[in-house]
């Protein structure tokens, strides 16, 4: 690969800024990897809160979630690798488990400061 492409353009210099879509569990874990390597980002979020879908009867009013959903792959395959679900929560767990998996009540230092970043911003602007 050469240098242009590792730098994300084809002059070789600073990276660009990336635009990520929503803060459900896609968009946390590309906001992650940006972060991890060290490229800007600006995240826009509709709702008030991060968690997309799993968010049932979020402010947004787009999740699809319903009141019995439970998630259809097992709880290993779910979770992020440097962010692992406690034991506490079944294997399939239900929408209630996965939207509190994503908030801060036990998060590292490290997610804590990427969610600061997140919720620096207001939801009334879109951006979160």
């Amino acid at each position: 690969m050469s240098e242009a492409a590792r730098n994300g353009n084809g002059a070789g210099g600073d990276l660009p800024k990336v635009c990520v879509i929503g803060a459900g569990s896609s968009g946390i874990a590309a906001i992650k990897a940006l972060r991890d390597r060290g490229i800007a980002f600006d995240c826009f979020e509709k709702s008030d809160r991060v968690g997309g879908n799993w968010v049932f009867g979020n402010k947004n009013g787009m999740s699809a979630a319903y009141r019995d959903l439970f998630i259809n792959v097992s709880r290993e395959r779910m979770q992020y690798a440097d962010y692992p679900m406690p034991d506490s929560i079944p294997d399939f767990p239900h929408h209630t488990h996965i939207a509190r998996y994503f908030t801060v009540e036990r998060m590292t230092a490290d997610t804590i400061a990427l969610y600061r970043e997140l919720l620096g911003a207001t939801a009334a602007d879109g951006r979160l």
